[in-house]
């Protein structure tokens, strides 16, 4: 029987649905799906990694580790999907293991921990009421369905390990033949570094004209680290996810026709990871030449010789009073 915390309602709308999942029911599931990923990183990691050092040259490996770390992305959804029709909050239900992130990889490991070592408090985003109807409108997509489900660090984790893995596949390829890489494989490779450096919500800088990226400020913020938050790069992991996803958009506008949206997007991209190195973390061992050289080959290649994407980057930030 259905008890009174029971989701839905029966035909008339006067209670729960006999036989409806509980709330413990969806708790207990909750907490043994969150296990389950976490397993699934730790259990797939050492396979996924003998198939990058054989070079990606085992073309069903390949197809088996993709299709492994598509499975756990759209076993998350799903399963997203059923709580937030069942009007069930998974933040209200279970919070991860505390010995469940002890079984990571390595990898995994160190990613957590730099992001959790370097998420500096005391600097926020201004909450502007675009930001919070932004952050609402997240919180009932996919995206944000996703995040709560696992928890904004496993779902990272997962983003990171699918965007990683398709990188590094991607690299190879386009080392042997070009040719020969598929679009789709570049466009999903792109999702998984997105909805990894979008786990923790919509970027406010998402919503610039890129030109208000200065070299001492981003619109009202001056501070260092609310300008990195306020980029959507809350660790050096994130950072890395960045770069990342430059050199994929520009893999993508070099390979594939050079196509003025494609321009536009590497364009952004890059002028993005190029601004935060030089002008919000400068001297913190990070370059980005490469990424700055792309903007500029892009504007002169299909922009029509247009200076609007690569205008202030060679700018220097003002030294501090």
């Amino acid at each position: 029987a259905g008890s009174e915390e029971g989701g839905g309602a029966d035909s008339g709308g006067t209670g729960p649905v006999p036989g409806a999942p509980s709330k413990q029911h969806f708790g207990e599931c909750l907490a043994a799906f969150r296990d389950v990923i976490v397993g699934f990183l730790e259990v797939s990691f050492a396979a996924d990694e003998l198939v990058s050092k054989d070079d990606f040259a085992d073309a069903a490996a390949v197809a088996e580790a993709r299709e492994r770390l598509q499975l756990a992305a759209d076993l998350t959804a799903g399963l997203a999907r059923s709580f937030a029709a069942a009007s069930m909050d998974p933040k209200e239900l279970a919070a991860p293991s505390k010995d469940s992130d002890q079984s990571l990889p390595p990898e995994m490991m160190q990613m957590l921990e730099r992001c959790m070592d370097e998420n500096k408090a005391g600097a926020t985003v201004a909450q502007t009421a675009e930001a919070k109807a932004a952050r609402a409108a997240w919180e009932r997509e996919e995206d944000g369905l996703c995040s709560a489900l696992l928890g904004e660090e496993i779902w990272e984790a997962l983003c990171w390990r699918r965007g990683m893995f398709l990188f590094a596949y991607i690299g190879a390829m386009i080392k042997k033949d070009p040719a020969a890489l598929p679009l789709e494989v570049i466009v999903e490779a792109m999702g998984c570094f997105d909805l990894m450096l979008h786990a923790q919500g919509p970027i406010a800088s998402d919503r610039d004209d890129p030109g208000i990226w200065e070299a001492d400020s981003d619109g009202q913020h001056k501070d260092e680290t609310a300008r990195m938050f306020y980029h959507g790069v809350y660790s050096s992991s994130h950072l890395r996810a960045l770069k990342f996803l430059a050199e994929l958009c520009y893999w993508r506008w070099k390979h594939f026709g050079k196509s003025e949206a494609d321009a536009k997007l590497t364009a952004v991209i890059n002028r993005k990871f190029t601004h935060v190195v030089r002008h919000i973390i400068p001297g913190a061992g990070w370059t980005a030449d490469v990424e700055r050289d792309r903007v500029a080959e892009v504007e002169r290649e299909t922009l029509g010789g247009t200076s609007a994407y690569s205008r202030g980057l060679d700018d220097r930030p003002s030294q501090p009073p």
